[in-house]
């Protein structure tokens, strides 16, 4: 304990050394002075740089920026609908179009009459579009 105690001592003793002489405290000042000077040139350079002026500009240019990416978002929104909407009929076609080469399959299997199967597909799809209005 006493070892580390008189280590402390030593690291310490400087320290003190410099304080008594005022090197430290001129370090100090020093730095005080420069960060003074600093928070001057920022005041100077805020005061410059955020006029009333380009307030008000950069409160409109965040306006615009806001309404463009409101109309964009619609303009995607109404593009994705119609996007689905063509997804959607297209699934629904090929859906009915697997369901008639299933049906066409199955009485074909049945009859073996090209000509029933033509009239059956043609009532299936008659059917089909009074259903889908």
């Amino acid at each position: 304990m006493s070892s580390q105690v008189t280590s402390l001592i030593g690291e310490v003793e400087p320290l003190l050394k410099d304080v008594q002489n005022g090197g430290l405290v001129k370090e100090v000042e020093l730095l005080t002075k420069v960060l003074n000077e600093a928070m001057i040139d920022v005041k100077a350079l805020n005061e410059s740089v955020l006029t009333p002026d380009n307030r008000e500009l950069l409160q409109q240019s965040v306006s615009t920026l806001t309404k463009t990416l409101k109309n964009i978002e619609v303009i995607l929104w109404k593009i994705f609908s119609r996007y689905n909407c063509f997804v959607n009929i297209f699934l629904k076609t090929f859906m009915q179009q697997m369901f008639l080469q299933s049906i066409s399959g199955d009485v074909s299997n049945i009859t073996g009459d090209a000509t029933t199967r033509h009239n059956l597909k043609h009532l299936i799809e008659a059917l089909t579009r009074l259903l889908g209005k």
